[in-house]
């Protein structure tokens, strides 16, 4: 008796629907499992999220970068605030979060916007790493942004490389439908659950903390490590776009929006580092003269020593120990009090190691 030969239609049959059941499985846990796996930026977007859905934020709230998410603690502050501010924020970034601040019936009456001068003049990938991939940042909101950079003739959105190797509207449906091959990585790493345990203990002290994170490194001496080089300042109009209608969306609810330049570190040229400060700040004094209610809090950045800085660019606990204190006393006597006050009060220039803050 002959024996059957196998049917390579089936065994092909077969592995297919093997393959796309085990594609459905990884998304399913990825879309309802994401914090078993995913990195703690996840954690912290998620958590800042949940901060603003309570609509309990208190009279100052903060949108930006990382820099901001380091230096701010608002356990430190004697206003009731929370820190929104997340990694890698651009205006685009802050736009949408400044857009669930608006949805809670009561507005914080103070908005305080900040980010690295650098952030005006590009588009990072942390639009679609994060924000995409986090699932906070849908299909709509990356339509429209990519009709808003047609219209302004902005190609930086075109030109962005993203891991998938997509673009336009094909790469806006990859994240939006969180396609399983971008989170290979994390699902490797993670070994499917390792951060579940970790991530949960991130989640529980991002919301006692108000959305503070820490960055906490290593303590660096003064001088140590080489500094990075300071690129020129430049605004690409989509970025521009965004922060303005930020600040107009805000104005418009009522809410005095604010900007505030985080300290930075000695530049290796601080000549050309102080001529970028330069123009962003004359970059934002323009944006004051337009809105009357959009205050330039400080528009040049302090130096710090390196002692207080984890890295390049985020403070270490110590600093942010000095820097909310210093905020503090910028609160009480300048961003309450309004624009007319005593600009000195929100001077962060005179922190030197070793030295306490002015009280």
């Amino acid at each position: 008796m002959q024996a059957r030969e196998s049917d390579p239609r089936l065994f092909l049959t077969i592995f297919v629907a093997a393959l796309l059941l085990s594609l459905a499985a990884i998304w399913l846990y990825v879309v309802y499992m994401p914090m078993r796996f995913l990195e703690t930026g996840y954690v912290s977007w998620t958590a800042k999220m949940d901060l603003a859905k309570t609509c309990d934020m208190g009279d100052l709230v903060v949108i930006g970068d990382s820099q901001a998410e380091a230096a701010i603690n608002p356990l430190g502050l004697s206003v009731k605030s929370t820190n929104l501010a997340v990694g890698g924020a651009t205006p685009i970034e802050m736009y949408y979060w400044g857009e669930h601040v608006l949805r809670c019936p009561n507005v914080p009456r103070h908005v305080m916007l900040t980010m690295a001068r650098g952030q005006m003049g590009l588009i990072s990938n942390f639009l679609f790493e994060n924000g995409a991939r986090y699932g906070y940042i849908g299909f709509g909101p990356l339509q429209e942004i990519q009709t808003e950079s047609a219209r302004l003739h902005d190609g930086a959105l075109e030109r962005l490389h993203t891991r998938d190797g997509l673009n336009g509207t094909l790469r806006n449906a990859f994240y939006a439908m969180h396609a399983p091959p971008l989170y290979f990585n994390s699902l490797i790493s993670a070994r499917f659950n390792g951060r579940a345990q970790a991530n949960t203990q991130v989640y529980d002290r991002l919301l006692r903390n108000r959305g503070h994170n820490d960055y906490p490194g290593q303590v660096q001496n003064a001088g140590a490590g080489a500094h990075a080089e300071e690129p020129d300042f430049k605004v690409l109009p989509i970025q521009a776009y965004y922060l303005e209608r930020l600040i107009e969306r805000l104005e418009g609810a009522g809410a005095q929006v604010h900007f505030l330049v985080m300290p930075r570190r000695g530049s290796g040229d601080e000549q050309h580092a102080g001529q970028q400060d330069a123009r962003f700040n004359a970059y934002l004094v323009g944006l004051q003269r337009q809105h009357p209610h959009f205050d330039v809090v400080n528009g040049v950045p302090a130096i710090w020593p390196d002692a207080l800085f984890s890295d390049a660019a985020h403070l270490n606990p110590a600093g942010t120990e000095r820097y909310t204190a210093q905020f503090e006393h910028c609160v009480k006597l300048r961003v309450l009090a309004g624009p007319a006050a005593p600009a000195a009060a929100c001077d962060f220039t005179s922190v030197v190691a070793g030295n306490s803050l002015a009280n």
